[in-house]
């Protein structure tokens, strides 16, 4: 009974969960094992804390968990057992992380805060040993500080990268008291971003940054010098970084093309813009030829008739495994507009939560993610999907608490 008391003390306590909850997003940068095996053990302790302690259902978790079930009935009409099998695995964190949150005694505002302070330390040291492994690499090449090179010791796409390391960003930027540390973490979170060349993710730092910079200065002058200095500083990385290079590679895009080509071929010039075009164009055919409107064609299903279209339309072969690269289009292609009308609810409820914050940070954190889901297909990878529940269930915990 004495060993059981001390494990429900333990299970009790809430510094228990903050280190657990850093300690899943930290992991989840790692090999795809390493963030499997720390989601399991939040979820095993989050139940086993329910089962000694009693604890009931949060009813704010519902959406996430509606989510996953029109995602389970939609693998009722895949007929291959083994992608049943491997679609339903990867669909079980939306079910297990709602469920944990819920389970979990309430964690405070400073609980809270000091879980995503730990994590954006984490991933400071993670910043450090990426910045190590570059300098080791480098031969007369800069290419290994930037973009997907910079990312590659993790084997992590550079934009997922950039998207974990933004959403710390803006959470220590927007906190009204930051130690020395914080600010050091800040300034390396702001150079690794960059340096990591996603366009919208540089798009949405410089528009956040210039956000607090105007928050805080008063008078109209501060604010005069303070974004001249911001724009010139722009125009310096523009021209000093990969980013340039990718701007002016999107500016030599033919939307019409994308649009109106009956047939492309193994050397037409892709960007990132016109690919997710052309994927929107994919999306619609699809859906006028199938008309999978409501249900849509099953969770993670769409990837062989994606793969048809491209061979109909002379692509590339190295585009054949490219999903929609649009949260939403992708949302609407596997779960048809009833999975649509559940991530929209989500949504909302995302952001009523957080506007009874009354907090600045939860609301940039869910229009980053908005922002995000339009350029990526953000909830079919497990990292994906654990970052946007576990903050998601987080800011509905944070706007409880006052």
């Amino acid at each position: 009974m004495k060993h059981i008391n001390q494990f429900k003390k333990i299970l009790s306590h809430q510094d228990t969960y903050v280190y657990l909850i850093s300690g899943v997003l930290s992991l989840q940068l790692l090999d795809f094992a390493y963030g499997s095996i720390g989601l399991m053990l939040f979820s095993t302790i989050c139940l086993i804390n329910a089962f000694l302690h009693k604890t009931t259902f949060n009813k704010s978790m519902i959406f996430p968990l509606v989510y996953f079930l029109s995602a389970a009935i939609s693998l009722l009409w895949s007929f291959d057992n083994e992608t049943v099998l491997i679609n339903f695995q990867k669909i079980l964190p939306f079910f297990f992380i709602p469920f944990s949150f819920s389970f979990i005694k309430p964690l405070n505002r400073k609980d809270i805060e000091k879980a995503l302070k730990i994590l954006s330390r984490i991933q400071a040291l993670y910043i450090l040993l990426l910045l190590m492994n570059a300098i080791l690499k480098y031969s007369n090449n800069a290419d290994v500080f930037f973009y997907h090179e910079l990312s590659s010791l993790f084997d992590l796409n550079a934009i997922y990268l950039s998207s974990f390391l933004l959403l710390s960003y803006v959470f220590l930027l927007m906190r009204k008291t930051k130690s020395k540390l914080d600010y050091c973490i800040l300034f390396l979170l702001f150079i690794t971003l960059i340096l990591l060349s996603s366009k919208l993710i540089f798009a949405i730092l410089i528009l956040v940054s210039l956000t607090k910079g105007l928050m805080h200065f008063k008078k109209p002058i501060s604010k005069l010098i303070f974004i001249t200095s911001t724009v010139f500083s722009v125009i310096i990385i523009l021209n000093n970084t990969k980013i340039s290079e990718r701007i002016s590679q999107e500016l030599n895009s033919s939307f019409e093309e994308v649009l109106t080509l009956k047939k492309f071929n193994n050397v037409y010039l892709w960007t990132g813009s016109s690919i997710r075009l052309f994927q929107g164009r994919v999306f619609l055919e699809m859906l006028q030829e199938d008309k999978k409107y409501l249900f849509g064609y099953g969770f993670n299903s769409t990837q062989e008739r994606i793969t048809a279209k491209h061979i109909q339309f002379g692509l590339y072969p190295g585009f054949y495994k490219y999903n929609f690269h649009n949260q939403y289009l992708q949302t609407t292609a596997e779960l048809g507009f009833v999975g649509l009308f559940v991530l929209v609810a989500m949504f909302i409820s995302f952001f009523s939560r957080a506007l009874n914050s009354i907090s600045i940070w939860p609301l940039m954190i869910g229009a980053i993610f908005l922002i995000l889901f339009l350029t990526e297909s953000y909830l079919v990878r497990q990292r994906g999907i654990v970052y946007f529940l576990f903050y998601y269930c987080l800011i509905i915990k944070y706007a409880h608490q006052r």
